[in-house]
């Protein structure tokens, strides 16, 4: 599919006593004495939240941030240097994926967005249609060729960015987050990619918390805290640390099986509930009424979960319970009252899988207190998922994990019924992750109703009391 003419074990990438200090900061992003990163080589990059993951994963693919940032040190990717060669040359070294894919969307079709890097490059005609072709049936695309990217499911617009990176390639293909919002199938497509794409040379720069969807295909995992890289680990020395040095790094769990095994049976315990104060019948989840959901109950005091495979339209029913969309048909009843779309909106807290949606402010203050009867802040609340200190930040300048935080804190903060998270953990490190389901059990003991949609086995096999597949 892919060509092969990069040799393997040579140096594709090389940073030497390189450090990336933005404008009007102290101190470096990210900054690293020596790395060397070779063809073939599949490199996860963890750490916690904020810790320079992106930015080091931008600093590869070129992607200086503007002209005041300083960066000292070399930075080499295949024949580019970072700061010298334009953003145009370091295009045809990597290939990137965001942390957020729409974001990198240029066109409305998906079929254009894929061919879209090809015709960049002058490519025939003949050869983009045949690596269209390949590329859209290896991430299950065929049928959604002629959708808009937009209209996409959080998890199918995840599949399209990286279908799009493979359609460049490029020797350096560079993933942020690739796994956050795919469903179990999507994991297993995107780890068929992986390996073939290896096999071909190339070399795989992947930011990840969730090690354990991917930790058996990496040659090594490199560690980053507060800017600098700490440790470059191979998968068995990762895999040797003990579960309380694994925790006090803020990692994630590496071995899922116990937590599978923990969701399916909570999903088969659905029956033990013994009350519902909200109720769904007959909804229509999509407008020309292809999919419907015939029966949902939520109770107070209880935490529900939601999955299923991506575009089954999980997020577009928490719109739809959350009053952001009306439905086309169906019943929704809160405590035996039929509950119109205003109604609703009163009644439940939304944190929407893509948050940047909901940031509307200058500061994380300001944002804190958008529309929140209370003005002053919760510390403990904010001290737990780690705002304190961001609070005169710009929420536009926050990573993709703090964003969620930010929008997680805002929702905890409202006197609602009702709370809804979809996919409220995809950026969490394993520290946020306690932090999140902490507060959850909170909601829980004060009586409140918790929907949590979401493909995080760990955090789903944690906090949930029942489990329901869409």
């Amino acid at each position: 599919m892919l060509s092969t003419e990069q040799s393997l074990g040579y140096p594709q990438i090389s940073l030497k006593n390189a450090a990336l200090t933005y404008a009007g900061a102290k101190s470096p992003a990210f900054q690293v004495a020596d790395l060397s990163i070779s063809s073939s080589e599949c490199v996860l990059v963890t750490g916690r939240s904020g810790a320079g993951k992106s930015t080091f994963l931008r600093l590869i693919s070129g992607l200086l941030p503007d002209e005041e940032s300083r960066l000292v040190g070399t930075v080499e990717v295949g024949n580019c240097r970072a700061g010298q060669e334009t953003t145009a040359a370091f295009a045809r070294q990597v290939a990137s994926t965001f942390q957020e894919p729409a974001r990198q969307f240029f066109h409305q079709k998906v079929k254009h967005e894929l061919v879209f890097p090809a015709e960049n490059q002058g490519l025939s005609a003949e050869l983009i249609q045949k690596r269209l072709t390949e590329v859209a049936a290896a991430f299950d695309l065929t049928h959604l060729l002629e959708r808009d990217c937009l209209a996409l499911s959080g998890g199918e617009q995840q599949r399209v960015a990286m279908a799009v990176a493979v359609m460049q390639d490029t020797p350096v293909i560079i993933l942020d987050e690739p796994t956050s919002h795919l469903d179990a199938a999507s994991i297993a497509q995107l780890r068929s990619q992986i390996t073939k794409l290896k096999k071909a040379g190339k070399t795989l720069l992947i930011a990840e918390h969730m090690l354990a969807n991917l930790l058996d295909l990496a040659d090594r995992v490199l560690y980053v805290d507060k800017g600098k890289l700490l440790y470059d680990w191979s998968p068995s020395q990762l895999q040797a640390l003990s579960t309380q040095e694994r925790q006090q790094l803020g990692l994630r769990q590496l071995d899922l099986s116990a937590s599978q095994a923990l969701l399916e049976q909570k999903s088969q315990d659905r029956s033990s509930s013994q009350s519902s104060d909200l109720l769904v019948k007959d909804l229509a989840l999509f407008p020309d009424g292809s999919r419907r959901l015939p029966f949902l109950s939520m109770a107070c005091g209880r935490v529900l979960g939601l999955m299923g495979d991506n575009g089954r339209g999980k997020s577009t029913l928490a719109q739809i319970l959350a009053g952001a969309k009306r439905e086309k048909q169906g019943q929704i009843t809160w405590q035996g009252r039929i509950m119109r779309p205003k109604d609703r909106l009163k009644l439940v807290s939304l944190v929407l899988q893509d948050v940047r949606l909901q940031l509307f402010t200058a500061s994380v203050k300001e944002e804190l207190r958008l529309g929140q009867k209370r003005k002053d802040l919760p510390e403990d609340l904010l001290a737990s998922l780690g705002l304190l200190e961001l609070l005169e930040r710009h929420p536009q300048t926050l990573s993709g994990g703090e964003q969620q935080r930010l929008m997680i804190a805002a929702s905890l903060m409202s006197d609602k019924s009702v709370f809804i998270f979809d996919e409220p953990t995809s950026n969490l490190d394993g520290d946020q992750l306690q932090a999140f389901v902490a507060q959850v059990i909170q909601l829980k003991g004060a009586g409140k109703a918790v929907l949590i949609i979401s493909h995080d086995v760990e955090l789903m096999a944690q906090v949930c009391d029942e489990v329901y597949y869409l």
